[in-house]
């Protein structure tokens, strides 16, 4: 017959408030599922929906070990020095491009730096100028989500739509650069099968996310990509460099200042060094003559980004610095969780 039983183990669990936009694609809610599988407990809160006064009430009673803040310049950050007061750890996961060189970022990072355990920048290049602050700042790059962007389409598998290069992410540059940029390789590739996906531009452009972005990259021969020119840096980039990867498309980009500490070019991904470079290696990587270097390619991003860049690796990484924090500070917490199962005998 069927009896319940209560096993009763102890054991460390993190209670995480998480503060960020609550949307299925944001890396606040990515992160918070990736912290959930590795059996932390979080909560996130997200405004306008609630007020800063009703957050710190739940800081006040819920008793997090760990407020983890996303972004937020330009808003009120009062909840952040009410926890650290009130011996939360606190942390910030950013992930712009910005640095010190507005005054919007420079006046965010200075109204916190008092108020943060430690700082997540995925940009290497602005570590070492947000440290000038104070701020405990440490390089954690992004990373590819392996759920939310998951292909359920074979590689380049027949009956698909399959597209000989795609390129996805919004205008926003004022002097148009990016969509000039695209115009003029459509001019010379008019018979290439394309597709291009953002926000802003003149002519028609799609957009998607989760699984059907993950398909459209599966589907495509390589996705090309554009580099910031703002605040040039070392390592500064997008995360859409590990979806692409992690998808199993070619990675073809403009040099990004430092990829070699992630990436070895032409081994896991292929980089140009001006349009007509690009439009040349788009037609060599396109064609069927050299598909099996195309995908050796492909594949070898694709291994690397698994093997070392996937999100919950990141998340287990954003932890060992949680407990290394709590540990130094003499503010571990060991809960006593109660675990029913049930079983025959």
């Amino acid at each position: 017959m069927k009896v319940e039983r209560l096993v009763f183990v102890i054991r460390e669990k993190l209670r995480i408030f998480v503060i960020g936009k609550n949307e299925p694609e944001q890396n606040s809610v990515l992160l918070k599922e990736a912290f959930e599988r590795l059996g932390h407990e979080v909560f996130i809160y997200s405004f306008p929906e609630i007020s800063h006064e009703t957050l710190i009430n739940n800081i006040h009673y819920g008793s997090p070990d760990i407020l983890l803040q996303f972004g937020g310049r330009g808003k009120r950050i009062n909840h952040l020095a009410y926890a650290k007061r009130n011996g939360v750890v606190t942390a910030l996961w950013y992930a712009d491009a910005y640095g010190l060189t507005t005054k919007v970022d420079h006046d965010f990072f200075y109204s916190i730096k008092d108020h943060l355990d430690i700082a997540f920048i995925s940009v290497k290049g602005l570590v070492s100028e947000i440290s000038s602050l104070g701020i405990n700042a440490v390089w954690v790059p992004q990373y590819y989500d392996n759920h939310f962007y998951a292909p359920t389409v074979e590689r380049l598998q027949s009956g698909n739509d399959i597209y000989d290069w795609v390129f996805v992410g919004n205008r926003n540059n004022p002097k148009l650069e990016r969509e000039s940029k695209l115009k003029k390789i459509l001019r010379s590739l008019r018979k290439s099968k394309f597709k291009i996906c953002g926000k802003g531009y003149s002519f028609k452009a799609d957009y998607v996310t989760g699984t059907e972005l993950a398909n459209l990259f599966s589907c495509s021969k390589m996705v090309i990509n554009f580099t910031y020119k703002l605040n040039p840096c070392d390592l500064q980039m997008s995360d859409r460099i590990f979806k692409v990867m992690g998808c199993g498309a070619m990675f073809l980009t403009e040099p990004i200042m430092g990829i070699e500490k992630l990436f070895t070019p032409g081994k896991h991904l292929v980089q140009f060094n001006s349009l007509d470079d690009l439009v040349e290696k788009i037609t060599y990587y396109k064609s069927e003559t050299n598909a099996h270097r195309r995908e050796e390619i492909a594949l070898n991003g694709k291994q690397e980004v698994l093997n070392n860049h996937t999100i919950d690796i990141r998340a287990k990484e954003y932890i060992k610095h949680f407990f290394n924090i709590l540990s130094v500070s003499g503010r571990m917490k060991k809960d006593l969780r109660i675990i029913t199962k049930k079983f025959t005998s």
